[in-house]
């Protein structure tokens, strides 16, 4: 389509091409014949390439003379089975190469369209876009499919890229950002303290975990165990940065064999639309801190996202010391005897200016709202009797500015139409959860909450509302990402920022899009034997 650019010129794929990056300059060296059906495109300012078989569309990556990745499997499911270029059911039908530039800067890509067989109206094209610094691999569904499901969230219905390690690699070590939660449930992958693990009340922090990358190895996968991956050398003078680029709420990395990684579609989305596109980023520097560093500013401009002094600027939270509720302090669901919760945060602030504390805001937890089923009902007002005059009474009595908690949204909620209210939701009884689906819903939830000193919405329960609440969100490949859209351009009309809590690496992702929020929770709770100080690690991905 034109909309994709440049492919008036595009040029077909005979045998083997190798795809160096394009340079600043954008010029393409002239062709040089290697032989009978093998072509070469390639630049000078890098040495970063990719070596694509046009023959059956397989690949190698490599830096210099040095090979770091090979291709493995690809397929797509459709009408309830697997097409795979391993069985002959997905066929190479034709292969082109074009040049352009977007905000990564100028590349060369290679399209391999592939058809299913039996159903030749459907096709299916992997591009691979090769930069000075980086390689965009992406899925596009030309027709779109249905019947794709596998029936397990954490699985694949779609595999590109995919990686075969070799112990001849130049690689031999990497560390993987996903989920806490992760070592409960999959696998039997180390984390720090699995027992403690086991006794989670908030999973879903992220923190690395680092192991040898050899021709054996197996990463924390699926829905929980998805993450920014750095693959590294033996001193770390090469290193590589793997994670998902665009459409991340629907992204999953699957274990297909020992050494053998596939990146596409979460298992259980039942059907693709036309022009849906999932891209993988695989990001070359050196270090694993930096090259870290130099992917968030990549994955930032590709998003155009605002960088960490921009957010701390614009939100009030990151400037000042403020008065935390949250689990593990000490009024987290509990008053000065003798006083609700409206008198205890008065005498608060009253305290604090006798001794001279610099609060400047103050964090409600979720003890301030209703909930049913473990999710909240109503946020549009406190409990009475918590706040006796209501949230603009305790403003006006106090005036610290607020961030106000919010869980997973009730079955039982307020808002939804199926409960008299006047919103559009996806309601799951059986799971105990709701999904708001309308921009005019997160618009008026967010309207007027400055008159009582609102400034940042902290949406907690991340992992909970995605994973455990509302089966739709794994049945949808755009659902995850319609939802936390709409929640941030709810907070940009009306003046606020976000914080993320409890959020999988796929959500700190999808925040790229998404300029409002600011911050994400790094810590668990802060409570006793909770090593919520342990934050180095964990703290690397929010704050590239």
């Amino acid at each position: 389509p034109g909309s994709r650019g440049g492919l008036a010129g595009a040029m077909a794929l005979l045998g083997v091409l190798l795809l160096a990056a394009v340079g600043t300059a954008g010029r393409t060296e002239a062709l040089a014949h290697l032989g009978s059906g093998k072509h070469v495109v390639s630049q000078q300012s890098s040495d970063l390439a990719v070596t694509v078989d046009s023959l059956d569309g397989s690949y190698k990556i490599s830096v210099g003379d040095t090979e770091w990745f090979e291709s493995g499997p690809v397929f797509v499911r459709a009408a309830g089975r697997q097409y795979s270029v391993a069985d002959g059911s997905l066929t190479l039908t034709r292969s082109f190469t074009w040049e352009g530039e977007d905000s990564l800067g100028s590349f060369t890509e290679a399209s391999l369209v592939y058809a299913l067989s039996s159903r030749e109206t459907q096709s299916f094209q992997a591009n691979i876009r090769v930069y000075s610094q980086a390689i965009v691999f992406e899925q596009f569904f030309i027709d779109g499919l249905r019947g794709t499901a596998v029936g397990d969230a954490d699985s694949i219905i779609s595999c590109f890229p995919s990686f075969t390690v070799k112990d001849h690699h130049a690689g031999t070590g990497h560390c993987q950002w996903n989920s806490w939660y992760y070592g409960d449930q999959h696998m039997n992958y180390p984390v720090a303290d699995p027992a403690r693990r086991v006794l989670l009340d908030a999973p879903g922090f992220i923190t690395p975990n680092c192991r040898p990358w050899n021709s054996t190895v197996q990463v924390p996968s699926g829905v929980g165990g998805t993450g920014p991956m750095v693959v590294f050398n033996d001193d770390a003078s090469d290193s590589f940065v793997i994670s998902p680029l665009s459409n991340a709420m629907a992204a999953n990395v699957a274990n297909l064999a020992p050494g053998t990684l596939g990146f596409g579609v979460m298992g259980n989305v039942t059907h693709l639309d036309d022009k849906f596109a999932l891209k993988t980023l695989l990001f070359h520097g050196e270090g694993i801190n930096q090259v870290m560093e130099e992917w968030g500013a990549a994955v930032r401009q590709w998003n155009g996202k605002q960088d960490a002094a921009a957010s701390r600027e614009r939100d009030f939270t990151l400037q000042y010391l403020g008065f935390t509720t949250d689990n593990g302090a000490y009024y987290y669901y509990n008053t000065v005897p003798e006083m609700d919760y409206q008198q205890t945060m008065i005498a608060v602030r009253n305290y604090a200016d006798r001794e001279g504390l610099p609060y400047r805001y103050a964090l409600y937890d979720s003890w301030w709202y209703p909930h049913s089923s473990g999710g909240v009902t109503n946020w549009s007002q406190a409990m009475p009797d918590v706040f006796p005059d209501g949230m603009e009474g305790v403003y006006e009595a106090t005036g610290w500015p607020v961030q106000a908690h919010n869980r997973w949204w009730s079955w039982e909620n307020v808002y939804a139409k199926q409960n008299g209210g006047q919103y559009e939701f996806i309601i799951d009884e059986e799971r105990g959860g709701a999904l708001p689906l309308e921009q005019a819903f997160w618009d008026d939830l967010l309207g007027n909450k400055q008159d009582w000193g609102l400034r940042v919405y902290e949406q907690d329960w991340l992992y909970n509302e995605f994973y455990q609440h509302v089966e739709a969100l794994q049945q949808s490949a755009t659902l995850g990402r319609q939802w936390l859209m709409q929640m941030g351009r709810g907070a940009e009309k009306n003046g606020l920022t976000i914080q993320y809590c409890m959020p999988y690496a796929r959500h700190l992702l999808q925040s790229l899009e998404i300029p409002s929020v600011t911050q994400a929770r790094a810590s668990d709770d802060y409570k006793p034997s909770n090593d919520q100080w342990a934050i180095g690690g964990g703290g690397t991905p929010p704050d590239a």
